[in-house]
This record gives C-alpha cells, structure tokens and sequence, in this order.
C-alpha cells in the first residue's frame, strides 16, 4: 500500500511540474494581435457589398419588368390580331355580339379565361361550343 502511495505522490509531482511548465510557456507566449477592428471592417464591408448587390438586382428585376410590359402587350395584340383573323375568333366576335342584346355574359371574357386556365382543370374543357359548329348553310351560320 505504502509502495502505491509513494508511486501515486512520484506521478502527482510529475504532472505538477509539468503543469508549472505549461503555465510558464503560456505566460511566455505572445499575445494574439487584436482583430476585432480588422473584423469589424471587414464585415461592415461586406454589409455594404451585399447592399450595392440588392440595390443592383433590384435594379435589374426593375429593368426586366420593364422590358415584359411592352412585349406582353405586343403578344397580346397579336393574340387579339390572330383571333380577328380567325374563324374561330370570328364566330367568337358574333356570338359576343348576339349575346350582347340580353346582356347576360361576357362569352369573350369567359373564352379568354378558359384558354388561360385549361391546364388546370381536371378534364379536357374547350371554349364556347358555337365556334367549333361547321354549317354550310348560310342561313343558320349566323
């Protein structure tokens, strides 16, 4: 017992002198330089590129909306163009204009929204049956 007391007290005072070591060599050693200015500024640039950054893209998605409007409404009077032109948008504009005396519906509207929409629906879902009718007789075509 004695022999594992007096081995225990050996490695007790060797760690202590290591510790005593340490200590010394940490005391020693430099102090790290201060960064926190450094890091500072470094962050509070990055701030402000991130800033020019957003005030840039917002800039560009400004431009591009920009860009859209016209070329949405060229598409759009093209679309109304190739309607007129169409048999189909013909018979569309009579239909319109027949319903027009009672007054109930928009039918062009109502086409717009479907052609628009016509993914979304469940089943397949056309336009006003009127202009798909083929009639010869040109009595009852109108």
């Amino acid at each position: 017992a004695r022999e594992r007391i007096m081995k225990q007290r050996g490695q007790l005072a060797a760690k202590e002198r290591e510790l005593q070591r340490a200590k010394k060599a940490l005391a020693d050693a430099p102090e790290p330089p201060d960064n926190a200015k450094e890091l500072a500024e470094a962050k509070k640039a990055a701030n402000d590129k991130n800033l020019e950054w957003r005030a840039v893209d917002n800039k560009r998605d400004d431009l591009h909306a920009q860009l859209r409007q016209p070329q949405a409404r060229l598409k759009s009077m093209e679309d109304r163009l190739a309607g007129i032109d169409s048999i189909r948008g013909q018979k569309l504009e009579r239909l319109q204009l027949a319903n027009q005396r009672s007054g109930r519906f928009n039918i062009q509207r109502g086409d717009e929204y479907v052609r628009e929409h016509r993914n979304g629906f469940h089943k397949p879902v056309i336009g006003p049956l009127l202009t798909l009718v083929e009639c010869e007789d040109a009595t009852h075509r109108n």
